[in-house]
């Protein structure tokens, strides 16, 4: 205990002292049960003796800087270089969250030259040290990542704890995302994990713009730097100069499809509009996350990550198109004129009609049954407020898409009786516009087959290409901004969604498929019986065909050949990431695609699929309201009382994971 106290000498003032007696019970008590864990957990003597002598001089005088650089410091050397008597793994996580606890803790009640002394201290006594036990911590994190049952916040706890000490001690302006790659070893599955559980927990202290950094983080993983940064890690010697660009697309093609994989398997889009549910941080959150699904899937080269994420979307489309992104969107189009909300709105416009266009080979219509209306409102609002014609342009191919400019869904008559008006000042503004190029060529973005025949209908020739991305819009600057986004209200008012033949309840009610309070709804039936759905939820769900084609199965079940492309880009993505990438379709939901990881059913309609097929409990219950009541393999009526266990499924998940970890 003298040798560590001779190594922090400083003698905190009366100010200092009282103010650290003021620290939150919740946050001593946190440092305090890190102690105990270092101390009787693991054997540690110099945690029994930091211990012994935190109790002393909290039960009597309170907590001291000095007392606190001794922890940190004890801290420190059982996470970089272990006790002498026990040099474990969990240890070193554990010491690394003791870490953070108490810069946490000093954060909130220490002054700041105090709060700087250790910052660096922990910088030059376990940042700078930790490389070799940063390898095995994230290697251990990646073995454990995907199997079934293990808890992934406990999993991921040491390194989120690690990304906290770099954005305190180096800050958040210099961690991107190559950073991240390198702390978690290069493996973009357990980055995306680790960030994606991180946003679940509550902001630590002094890191105000934790969430709001946390889905920029995410979306610079999408980003061709880090695709780059991986390359140069599997191949240091690599020359871009005189790699072929169809390479290097590929090998992006890869890393945009182990990511998608890593979104839809760790609930990325779910867990980012938690946290952009705060008024004050919504706005950066929600551009981060529609920038990071337009990398994934905004080309023609990522079909299976769009296909992917396709899926995704489609199944849990309300919450986030009518809860977050359609107030959004209508706030851009009503400030359209700017050159930032113009572009963010471009760009949502490509995203969202790319996940069309990568899912047309599908056979259902989901996500663009959901689109219809708010395309539809999204491009007359946009018209109406006067927003740039390359705005109104976008919007209008992106209702094409989705089959909004048919007449033969409810509530088109307003953008019909619009369209003719719009439609001729787009030409007009078309024919003023030669020297500078095609607009619709830059703006339209995508289009679906449907959505090309639409708008020739409506005498609007899409040149060739018609695919090409809007390069006016790909060195996008804007869109992190603070400014709050408020849900005006409207999403309720969408046209054709009523309450004729529903109930009416006394009070709020919160649906159980988008979340929203709803007094105005309807009860499920059956399987979903006692669970309360809202007038939109249920009226897209009895608006579905009386038919629907099943979902294709996800990869074939046999591994790439040696000489595959894709198998040799996989083989760059490392740890998580690659077993994602390799792992067989029979061992994938057959809804979502992700790897089976809990509560595996089959249904009769298995046995006439071509290939060995399994689901997630909860993604086929989301595809059977989604589909109202169809089984995604026959597109015949299903029960889901019908469904049945298939737990030896996990067991050949398990086996997967261990082979593969031994090649």
């Amino acid at each position: 205990r003298s040798r560590l106290l001779l190594d922090w000498r400083c003698e905190p003032s009366p100010l200092q002292q009282r103010l650290l007696c003021a620290c939150r019970p919740r946050e001593m008590e946190a440092v305090l049960a890190s102690l105990r864990r270092m101390s009787t957990g693991y054997g540690s003597q110099l945690g029994a003796e930091v211990l012994a002598q935190w109790e002393e001089v909290v039960a009597v005088e309170g907590a001291s800087e000095n007392f606190l650089g001794v922890a940190i410091l004890t801290f420190a050397e059982c996470a970089v270089d272990g006790d002498a008597s026990i040099d474990t793994l969990p240890m070193k996580r554990d010491a690394l969250i003791g870490l953070e606890q108490c810069l946490a803790c000093a954060s909130n009640c220490m002054p700041p030259d105090a709060l700087g002394r250790l910052q660096g201290s922990v910088l030059e006594r376990t940042l700078r040290k930790f490389d070799e036990a940063g390898d095995s911590i994230a290697a251990l994190a990646s073995q454990h990542l995907l199997m079934p049952g293990a808890s992934r916040a406990s999993t991921v706890d040491g390194l989120q704890a690690v990304l906290c000490l770099l954005l305190r001690c180096v800050g958040a302006e210099h961690i991107t995302g190559r950073e991240v790659l390198d702390l978690c070893r290069g493996d973009a599955a357990l980055a995306v994990a680790m960030l994606t559980e991180a946003l679940a927990t509550p902001m630590p202290a002094r890191l105000p713009q934790w969430h709001v950094r946390l889905a920029v983080l995410l979306q610079q993983l999408t980003t061709m730097d880090c695709c780059v940064s991986l390359m140069q890690r599997a191949n240091p010697g690599i020359d871009f100069n005189n790699t072929p660009m169809e390479e290097l697309h590929a090998r992006q093609a890869v890393h945009c499809h182990a990511l998608a994989m890593s979104f839809v398997q760790f609930d990325t889009v779910d867990r980012s509009l938690k946290a952009a549910e705060a008024p004050d941080q919504r706005q950066p959150v929600l551009t981060a996350l529609l920038r990071a699904l337009h990398n994934l899937v905004a080309g023609p080269s990522l079909v299976e990550s769009g296909k992917q994420l396709s899926r995704a979307m489609a199944l849990d489309f309300s919450r986030f198109g009518y809860r977050f992104l359609a107030p959004l969107v209508r706030k851009l189009a009503d400030t359209g004129r700017s050159l930032d909300s113009a572009r963010l709105l471009r760009m949502a416009c490509r995203m969202l009609s790319w996940l069309l266009v990568h899912g047309e080979g599908e056979g259902q219509s989901f996500l663009a049954e959901s689109l219809r209306p708010l395309a539809s409102e999204w491009t007359m609002r946009c018209n109406n407020a006067g927003a740039p014609p390359t705005s109104v342009m976008s919007l209008l191919g992106l209702a094409a898409s989705c089959g909004a400019l048919n007449g033969d869904w409810p509530g088109s008559a307003a953008l019909l009786a619009e369209l003719p008006g719009l439609v001729h000042k787009l030409l007009i503004y078309q024919a003023n516009s030669d020297g500078i190029g095609n607009p619709w060529r830059r703006c339209l973005g995508p289009l679906t087959g449907d959505g090309t025949d639409a708008l020739a209908a409506w005498g609007v020739l899409v040149p060739e290409p018609c695919s090409l991305e809007d390069d006016d819009d790909d060195e996008y600057a804007g869109g992190y901004g603070d400014e709050a986004e408020e849900d005006d209200g409207v999403a309720d008012d969408v046209e054709g969604i009523h309450a004729e033949g529903m109930l009416v309840e006394h009070s709020d009610i919160m649906c159980t498929e988008c979340g929203r309070p709803d007094s105005i709804g309807n009860y499920g039936e059956g399987y979903f019986d006692n669970l309360w759905y809202c007038r939109r939820c249920w009226s897209l769900w009895q608006q579905a065909p009386p038919e629907q084609q099943g979902l294709s199965p996800w990869s074939a079940e046999a591994e790439p050949s040696s000489s595959s492309p894709y198998l040799a880009a996989a083989v760059e993505q490392l740890g998580a990431a690659r077993l994602l990438l390799l792992a067989p379709g029979r061992l994938r939901c057959g809804v979502s695609g992700r790897l089976l990881a809990e509560a595996p059913v089959r249904v009769p309609g298995c046995d006439d699929a071509v290939c060995t097929v399994a689901f997630e409990r909860a993604s086929l219950e989301r595809w059977h309201r989604r589909s109202k009541g169809r089984c995604p393999v026959t597109g015949q009526l299903l029960d889901m009382r019908m469904a049945i266990d298939a737990s030896p499924m996990l067991e050949e998940v398990v086996a997967y994971l261990y082979q593969s970890m031994t090649v």
